[in-house]
């Protein structure tokens, strides 16, 4: 499997055969096999190695098997299917090693898929052909088949879905974000993650959670479901809510969720089944809408959303004649937000190092160079700031060296790089530019600007160098206050 420019990454593809015998019977003694007819209907996932490099499967030769029409590959990415209808399926005779190359695209470009490469020996070599996987044009179910055509588990990121900031709520700077890492059982979680409870106040905010577009052109009938957290809820059924539209139309009308969590917890419920039938034959698009107040800011977790359809018949449906392209160059990106972890510490402090419950936990890197001497900088929280790093103050006997490095971000595509963050003091006077910004390209001049108050953040916007691989703040004898930094944005023009 390989890819274009369009498939920023193969990671998390899975590759599902459907139509091959899955039953059958072996003589032995005469040594012959028989695939069973009728078995047909069961859907096989292959094997996709660790490089995403090739998609695996040994199968019972289907040349034999009665009432064999054809075979479908569907290839999911990102929320995203395809599936490719293999007509011929006498290729799949005992002893052959047939090979497909597949080509992975968004925008009609081209990536490969290859389905090969058994450790047995005397194949029989057979050339499949060429795949074009093309996700802007989605497959559609075939008439009396059941089709998956979104799925969306969050696992590494917001996927296709988009944000739609109504309302940002004071003190934020967004409602939505991708959330995941490993719960202290050990257990991986992911979901995209609403909240407008933001030092521990909570602040009013709309914010809509978008899907791409979903393409029910030749379904009879469709299904959506999803799983969902919610705690610290206020009025769920008016406050984290569902919505549809048509994508032609954007008349955006509110559905039903059968199922709503106790909102008052951390468990999880399924949506229930919302039937999605009355957009049967159209292209649609879902939102989940959060609102909060400043009564109440729940957490909306979400995650696992699924559209599943049933259809009359059809096929592959075209890619629109425009389809969506890849950000232009001299758009301006987020490389990566940290708000130091949306779960409050309260009054555990983390010392860098050891800290993991990061935004971006395994995807940056975090580290403190001056870790064991001294204080050192940590993650802590107070009564009115939630996660912060502290840096603390230097005493006329004892320099308290710290520091916060942050690396493993790729900038190489992205010019106009500038960083964002907020600073407050503990002590007054102060100034801003007492906690020093380094990189590997040299350190950074931070404006001086003085507090006019304590333990209150004031916006610091700099331009950083192009090609850089780390961000350091860094605090030395000259803090003689504490300072406390979160909220840190970089971004960069697309080149």
């Amino acid at each position: 499997m390989t890819k274009d420019a369009t498939v920023e990454t193969l990671s998390g593809l899975t590759v599902n055969m459907k139509g091959i015998s899955t039953e059958g019977e072996f003589n032995l003694a005469d040594g012959t096999l028989t695939a069973t007819a009728g078995t047909n209907n069961k859907e096989v996932a292959m094997n996709v190695n660790a490089e995403d490099t090739t998609a695996t499967a040994i199968i019972l030769p289907t040349a034999a098997a009665s009432e064999q029409t054809a075979i479908n590959l569907t290839f999911n990415l990102s929320g995203q299917s395809f599936t490719y209808t293999i007509d011929n399926t006498s290729i799949f005779e005992k002893g052959t090693n047939v090979t497909f190359n597949a080509n992975l695209s968004i925008n009609n470009g081209k990536p490969v898929v290859t389905v090969g490469n058994a450790t047995i020996t005397a194949w029989t070599e057979k050339a499949g052909g060429d795949i074009d996987v093309n996700f802007d044009g989605e497959t559609q179910p075939q008439p009396g088949e059941e089709a998956v055509v979104l799925n969306e588990t969050f696992a590494t990121g917001q996927g296709a879905f988009t944000i739609n900031d109504k309302q940002i709520p004071e003190g934020g700077s967004y409602v939505w974000k991708h959330d995941a890492g490993t719960s202290t059982g050990g257990k991986p979680y992911y979901y995209m993650k609403a909240s407008a409870f933001i030092n521990k106040t909570n602040q009013a905010s709309e914010s809509w959670l978008v899907s791409p577009e979903v393409d029910l052109s030749t379904a009879t009938t469709a299904t959506l479901t999803f799983m969902h957290i919610i705690n610290h809820a206020g009025d769920m059924q008016t406050q984290q809510t569902l919505w549809v539209t048509e994508t032609s139309a954007e008349n955006w009308q509110q559905v039903t969720i059968p199922n709503y969590p106790a909102g008052n917890n951390w468990t999880e419920v399924s949506s229930g089944n919302i039937d999605l039938s009355t957009y049967a034959g159209k292209k649609i698009k879902f939102a989940f809408k959060y609102v909060s107040t400043t009564e109440a800011a729940a957490t909306w977790e979400i995650y696992d959303v699924k559209v599943v359809a049933n259809g009359e018949g059809g096929g592959t449906v075209a890619p629109d004649p425009e389809p969506e392209p890849d950000p232009e160059p001299g758009t301006t990106e987020t490389i990566f937000l940290e708000t130091c972890g949306q779960t409050n510490v309260g009054d555990t402090k983390y010392k860098i190092n050891e800290y993991t419950g990061w935004d971006n936990n395994g995807v940056l890197t975090f580290s403190d160079e001056f870790a064991g001497q001294y204080q050192n900088a940590d993650v802590r929280a107070t009564s009115t700031l939630d996660n912060n790093v502290w840096f603390p103050a230097s005493t006329s006997t004892t320099e308290k060296l710290s520091g916060l490095k942050i690396s493993g971000f790729n900038v190489a595509n992205y010019t106009n790089l500038s960083l964002e963050y907020g600073i407050a003091t503990n002590k007054t006077p102060a100034n801003q530019n007492i906690i020093k910004v380094r990189t590997d390209k040299g350190d950074v001049a931070i404006e001086s600007k003085e507090f006019t108050a304590t333990n209150k953040y004031e916006t610091v916007n700099v331009s950083l160098p192009d090609n850089i691989t780390y961000i350091e703040f860094v605090s030395d004898a000259n803090n003689t206050m504490g300072f406390r930094v979160d909220n840190i944005k970089l971004t960069g023009t697309k080149k």
